[in-house]
């Protein structure tokens, strides 16, 4: 995974060309989606998993529209943090102002969500783990 992106500014949109959302994603909502599908990625998965993503960018690339709901809380939480900058309070404030706005318009649709500490997020531990025994 490349290094982890500073904030920018929360006007500063973008959705990648292979997905189009049904919302606008501010960029640090985006970065930090992105950062953890990354961290998705590391976790122990299956080898079919790992067969059809051999490649974490790819992956990250592909998925981290899955993990918007993940973002906008860590971010939020870091707005009652001390050791954040107040400079990047705001940008968060607004990019989350702005995603909200988004997101509730009519016409938004959910993207389905990966929440850590779910069986969704962690895997079955059992599946696809009888490689060679078919």
């Amino acid at each position: 995974m490349s290094a982890k992106p500073t904030f920018m500014s929360s006007t500063a949109l973008m959705n990648r060309d292979d997905f189009q959302l049904p919302i606008t994603v501010p960029l640090p909502i985006q970065y930090a989606a992105e950062q953890l599908a990354g961290d998705f990625y590391e976790h122990e998965r299956s080898p079919t998993f790992r067969a059809t993503w051999p490649n974490q960018d790819a992956f990250v690339k592909a998925k981290w529209m899955h993990h918007i709901d993940t973002a906008v809380r860590q971010l939020a939480g870091m707005l009652g943090l001390a050791a954040v900058p107040e400079q990047a309070k705001q940008e968060i404030a607004a990019a989350l102002i702005e995603f909200n706005a988004s997101a509730t318009r009519p016409g938004a649709r959910d993207v389905i969500q990966l929440t850590p500490n779910t069986e969704a997020y962690e895997g079955d531990k059992t599946i696809h783990r009888m490689d060679g025994l078919n």
